[in-house]
């Protein structure tokens, strides 16, 4: 999963190098595959302001006077691209610099005329529309008239930024967005975690024609529906193509674009529809029927069976659940009345009707290693202002939820000494002096959040489940003991607690308490 430093400093003050950081994630137990430097490759390339341009006789070249700063303010350079101008602000690649794909740059005649250097367009510097626009105009890139000559370009069209590349792995659902690093980031340098806007405007408005129906439940423990009407569908601003470019994602039109981005930022996978493709505005999450086709918006026609799971309207599939939308609901120009789909769907169902149809994305796998139910509320919430950011207004649906399955999802409830007495836990548990402790343990453990998510089942049973800052829910507890246990360790090393064994013996009893004794019902059924 590719993480870029500069979003992560969105949600945390990082007061650490790239570099720095690299090496507290791995002590965190993480697998930092490659730190990627975008500017790595680019060296003596900086801004160049073209003050005398001059067409040579009998060629397509131009013979430009280039104003580089520091590096000089009359230096001559040839350029046949046609966009040049007396004026121009471009990157200009000097004596003796590199350009990414090893290009070397040095002063050399082009056609008897002497040229020290070279002016550069988007492509040549490796970006592309979405990291900076106009990178992909025919000729020089074309640069703010504000730029300073001989300010580096990385610092200009941001290649000073860095990409991780970290590996996660199938226990650690909760780390599969940019959000959820950056939670991990906040514990490793004791830092506040800020949360992403969730606000927006509801208005008055509700379209009765819109049902939302889940014929399997046990499928799809909850599906949220958002109605937007009156959309205009268009390009993203530049600061969301550039996220996504990061992350490698192309931008395709604000309304996908958000989706896409709530995905990368929270961990969450959304779909939009189309309302007036929907037959008669109808929402369906049902089996697929034996030999009914749908065609996906890669153009390609699959025949399903009832292992697939489907977003069906009044007659006929119009995505695959967790996998992809149809290429019949996808969004157009002229989209106008919009439905956010947030939804939380049963990983070994995605991963068996995926596998079958021979189709993996990047949303079927984050649904495979099981997904938070919690986390599809705060994520349609994120959609539906950054909807209202780009300039649109939003409309509710039915008070925000249009179906939850019987209501299975956890609740939050708060770790207490009620709480602790009511799970039949040991009754050192109950004093203060020991509740005190197992906070500090699940403080410790979880440095974002001090909550415990709490399944309630029949008969008044319970199956407790650690709850992070933003309630990414890790459901089975032996899968989170050796990455606490690297946590506790780092923060004593620190010096943020003086003794680690006897912290880790009282964590371990936590878990003993609430993951063995108190464990009435599978985790396996609970979060069906």
């Amino acid at each position: 999963m590719k993480v870029p430093f500069s979003w992560l400093k969105q949600y945390v003050d990082i007061d650490v190098s790239a570099q720095e950081l690299e090496t507290k994630l791995f002590d965190c137990g993480f697998e930092v595959e490659e730190l990627i430097d975008l500017g790595a490759e680019i060296s003596k390339v900086v801004v160049g302001v073209v003050t005398e341009c001059v067409p040579q006789e009998g060629t397509h070249l131009h013979i430009c006077k280039v104003d580089c700063g520091d590096y000089g303010h009359d230096i001559q350079i040839s350029t046949g691209a046609a966009n040049v101008y007396a004026g121009m602000h471009t990157p200009a690649a000097l004596d003796g610099s590199t350009l990414p794909g090893g290009i070397k740059i040095k002063a050399k005649p082009l056609m008897g005329i002497e040229s020290n250097g070279m002016l550069c367009s988007g492509e040549e510097l490796g970006l592309n529309e979405d990291l900076y626009p106009g990178a992909e105009v025919y000729g020089l890139l074309d640069l703010p008239k504000d730029t300073v000559p001989g300010t580096p370009i990385q610092q200009v069209v941001g290649l000073d930024d860095y990409i991780f590349d970290i590996s996660i792995t199938a226990n650690r659902a909760d780390c599969q967005s940019v959000l959820g690093i950056a939670r991990e980031v906040a514990a490793v340098l004791n830092k506040p975690l800020k949360m992403p806007a969730t606000d927006y405007t509801v208005s008055d408005y509700k379209d009765p024609r819109l049902s939302i129906t889940v014929e399997a439940p046990d499928l799809c423990p909850r599906y949220l529906g958002h109605y937007v009407r009156n959309i205009t569908t268009g390009e993203s601003p530049r600061w969301m193509r550039r996220q996504l470019a990061l992350c490698g994602l192309r931008s395709i039109s604000n309304v996908v674009d958000i989706t896409n981005y709530v995905m990368l930022e929270i961990g969450q996978p959304m779909h939009a529809f189309d309302m007036d493709t929907l037959e008669s505005c109808q929402i369906i999450v049902r089996r697929a029927k034996d030999g009914e086709k749908i065609t996906t918006l890669d153009s390609k026609e699959f025949t399903l069976t009832p292992q697939n799971l489907v977003i069906c309207d009044g007659e006929k599939p119009v995505a695959l659940a967790g996998v992809m939308g149809g290429l019949n609901s996808e969004i157009v120009s002229d989209t106008a009345d919009v439905v956010f789909e947030s939804a939380c769907f049963d990983g070994t169902c995605i991963r068996k009707g995926a596998l079958s149809l021979g189709m993996r994305t990047e949303a079927s796998a984050k649904f495979e290693k099981g997904l938070d139910p919690l986390n599809t509320l705060p994520a349609v919430q994120r959609a539906c202002e950054l909807v209202e950011l780009l300039g649109d207004d939003v409309n509710d649906i039915y008070s925000n939820i249009a179906f939850v399955a019987s209501d299975n999802t956890p609740e939050t409830k708060e770790f207490n000494e009620e709480f602790t007495k009511r799970a039949n836990m040991p009754p050192s548990f109950h004093s203060i002096s020991t509740y005190d402790t197992v906070m500090l343990v699940c403080d410790a453990a979880i440095k974002c959040g001090d909550n415990l998510n709490v399944w309630s089942g029949n008969d008044d049973q319970v199956v407790p489940m650690m709850s992070l800052g933003a309630k990414g829910v890790i459901s089975v507890a032996s899968n989170i003991i050796p990455e606490v246990m690297v946590k506790m360790s780092h923060l004593c090393l620190e010096g943020q607690f003086e003794d680690a064994s006897k912290l880790q013996i009282a964590y371990m009893d936590l878990i003993d308490a609430l993951f063995i004794e108190v464990n009435p019902i599978p985790i396996k059924a609970a979060m069906n």
